[in-house]
């Protein structure tokens, strides 16, 4: 099932812009989307293998000089530069070069691209470079990303970026008048996303969740649960909802001075998702806390600054114990989601069951998304007009779910589905992915 949220690593992105021949590009965003949408986005940097099956880079830049540029390419390359024990990679992966048409001073061009699967073949580190070039061959400009493809580990940092911290502790509670980490029942989180895309691997057990824990004195004594909560998105306003308990812990943990400044690993072993597995969706993954702590602090966590750059705002989330509403905010904590062994690897590097790719260069022709929608809004038949038989196309609804609906005679009949938003997914034969959003009424 493919998600409503964009999925994007932990990336810290570097763009520089050259001068040539009075053409000037900026790269705005350079990011790996789990699937073609702008909407929430968690921001993640260790993705588990299982999560690695599509994937989409998406590039936006902006003519920035005085004049039109008549032509220019973009390239896309992804590397494999290092394995899971740190060794050398396995280098160029994919290649792929997109010819633009002309670009008009202050045009804005949005281009994205379907990522092969076999270009993801091998656990590790990875990279993927953006590359702008004019007809002179002249770089306009350059980004750059990494992430890591694992075996069971899912999450957004793995790093302290700053000594800054953040957790309940440093909030308000503007209904209670009092600050959080005051009370038993803080809570404190982060949104994830499972895609489950494939269905090989039918059971997505959580077998623990990692926090890094501050160099901070007060945190010792600190005693909470990791938790799981499920999230539902409201499809009128496009808020999170953060429901019901799906796991958590048997056992709590007490903070004590040998696990400062170290990533802490806690066991999952309670509730419905240790027995069912986690369904595709979104949720929020973090800790409650058990007792109330006598320094007046709860759990104060690392925060990725850097991965902030990227997060979007308020996909991170508090919620105090004696309050009933979950606030969201736009601190990162590092928290770690980790699963069952989805893969007995034998220690080697390969994914199994798939092939990986040789370099491959594919060569195209930039086409803007010809097909339209209309009405939009609409009560639930919407036509689709330009489109082609042969393109691969899926509809889904906000909360990512994957609608089962055909179009026939051009028109897509979503009659028998509930009013809200939903996407039309469209892949062209080339790889590009182009998008529509849709408003049933």
């Amino acid at each position: 099932m493919i998600k409503k949220i964009l999925f994007l690593s932990s990336f810290l992105m570097s763009s520089i812009v050259l001068l040539a021949q009075q053409d000037s590009v900026k790269i705005e965003k350079a990011v790996l989307l789990f699937y073609d949408s702008t909407e929430i986005a968690p921001v993640m940097n260790y993705i588990p293998t299982t999560e690695t099956w599509e994937k989409v880079l998406n590039l936006k830049f902006k003519n920035i000089g005085q004049q039109q540029i008549l032509s220019s390419t973009l390239e896309f390359r992804i590397s494999h530069i290092k394995d899971q024990q740190g060794f050398p990679g396995f280098g160029l992966l994919h290649r792929h070069r997109i010819n633009q048409d002309s670009i008009a001073v202050n045009e804005v061009r949005d281009v994205k691209l379907a990522i092969p699967r076999q270009s993801l073949c091998y656990f590790g580190q990875y990279k993927t470079e953006f590359f702008v070039f004019n007809s002179s061959t002249i770089l306009l400009d350059s980004t750059s990303f990494t992430f890591s493809v694992t075996d069971t580990v899912y999450k957004k940092s793995n790093l302290l970026t700053s000594a800054i911290s953040t957790g309940p502790s440093l909030f308000f509670d503007s209904i209670l008048n009092q600050s959080g980490g005051t009370v038993q029942g803080d809570r404190f989180g982060t949104l994830f996303e499972v895609n489950k895309l494939i269905n090989v691997y039918p059971d997505y057990v959580p077998t623990s969740v990692s926090f890094y824990i501050l160099n901070d004195t007060s945190n010792i004594g600190v005693e909470i649960v990791p938790k799981i909560w499920a999230v539902s998105v409201d499809p009128l306003t496009n808020r999170i909802i953060i429901g019901q308990e799906v796991a958590a812990s048997f056992v709590p943990f007490t903070i004590d001075s040998s696990v400062l400044g170290q990533l802490l690993t806690l066991p999952i072993d309670n509730g419905l998702a240790i027995f069912n597995g986690l369904s595709a969706g979104k949720y929020v993954v973090g800790f409650e806390s058990t007792l109330q702590n006598p320094n007046g602090k709860s759990l104060l966590l690392g925060r990725d600054t850097l991965g902030e750059r990227l997060q979007p705002l308020g996909t991170s989330f508090v919620y105090f114990g004696q309050d009933s509403i979950w606030y969201a905010m736009n601190h990162l904590p590092i928290i770690g989601l980790n699963f069952g062994n989805f893969y007995s690897m034998s220690g080697g590097p390969f994914l199994p069951t798939f092939g990986c790719n040789t370099v491959d260069l594919k060569e195209q022709r930039f086409t803007a998304p010809e097909f339209t929608v209309y009405p939009n809004p609409s009560s639930g038949i919407f036509t689709i007009e330009n489109f082609e038989a042969n393109q691969r196309y899926q509809v889904y609804d906000i909360n990512g779910r994957l609608v089962e609906t055909s179009i026939i005679n051009g028109q897509l009949n979503l009659s028998s589905e509930p009013n809200g938003i939903y996407l039309l997914r469209v892949r062209t034969e080339s790889g590009e992915v182009h998008s529509k959003k849709m408003v049933k009424l």
